[in-house]
């Protein structure tokens, strides 16, 4: 009986019964032993060799979803290491083409003071406010925001202006992926998470062609290895992104917008795309394990 138990226990048998009580802050053990369990019987007495057939059933059937489910997690890997190959190749120097490595410090603005927006606070005018929840590390996209006063808001937290393009400077949100352009912003003015570093392009340069060279794997892992700070509160200092290297596209000796156009456009095509392809698969995914709980619903009613 013992091994029955664990054997329900091991594949997720009381984990799907208690998640349906929703809300409750824990499981009791009374709650737990409120569980009805079916137990297949024969002539009053524990049918042994009915448990035995039950868990083939469920063993066979687990083993093939489970093949499947591996594979498609495979295949969601293999979409982020296209997508990481599709974003180093569009930031390599070009032979034939007029590329130039420049430092961050010299195509953006790092960090801009807040000072240039302090006449506003007489006006106390409405401005986005955006926690480091608030930006979206899967999509890189700020997802919601709220309305503040900008006098609430002045002391104690970062400025960014729209086309401004924020980066997570604390772990673990920059490993995450914590960045984002900023949008749609009320009044064109936002302030934000103090672990926010600011990175404002300058004339002719684009805020997605910055964007997507901060989303890489490749600089994040890099700005990784110039954390500064304790453990669990490290930081990216201001020093790492003044002192980047970024590939720039030139035309006649300036840098060249179009080109920066043609390069951002290229990358959200091919992003949308593999986005659809990440979806279709984590719903095949969601209803291989729909099937599992399906499967044990199956065997274990009584009927």
């Amino acid at each position: 009986m013992s091994w029955y138990l664990n054997y329900l226990w091991s594949k997720g048998f009381f984990y799907l019964k208690a998640t349906k009580w929703i809300g409750q802050a824990g499981i009791s053990n009374k709650k737990l032993l409120s569980i009805k369990l079916p137990l297949p019987f024969r002539n009053g007495k524990l049918d042994l060799e009915t448990q035995k057939k039950i868990v083939e059933y469920i063993e066979a059937n687990f083993s093939r979803i489970d093949r499947i489910l591996e594979k498609k997690k495979k295949e969601l890997e293999k979409l982020d290491e296209l997508w990481e190959s599709v974003l180093e190749q569009a930031f390599k120097l070009k032979e034939g083409e007029e590329w130039r490595e420049v430092r961050l410090r010299e195509v953006c603005r790092i960090n801009p003071k807040k000072s240039e927006v302090k006449q506003l606070l007489e006006q106390n005018i409405e401005v986005s406010f955006i926690p480091m929840d608030y930006v979206d590390d899967t999509e890189g996209k700020i997802v919601r925001q709220k309305i503040r006063s900008i006098q609430s808001v002045y002391k104690g937290y970062t400025y960014f202006k729209e086309g401004d393009v924020l980066f997570a400077k604390i772990t673990p949100c920059m490993e995450n992926g914590k960045s984002a352009i900023a949008c749609n912003l009320k009044n064109r003015i936002g302030f934000g998470s103090t672990e926010f570093h600011v990175l404002r392009p300058k004339e002719s340069i684009l805020s997605e062609f910055i964007f997507y060279f901060i989303r890489r794997k490749r600089f994040r892992n890099l700005a990784k290895l110039h954390f500064t700070g304790t453990v669990g509160h490290k930081r990216v200092p201001k020093e790492f992104l003044i002192n980047s290297k970024i590939p720039l596209p030139f035309h006649n000796n300036h840098p060249d917008l179009e080109k920066q156009k043609e390069i951002a456009n290229y990358l959200d095509s091919v992003y949308e795309k593999i986005k659809t392809l990440r979806e279709k698969i984590q719903r095949q995914i969601s209803l291989l394990e729909e099937m599992k709980e399906s499967i044990l619903d199956e065997v274990f009613t009584i009927r």
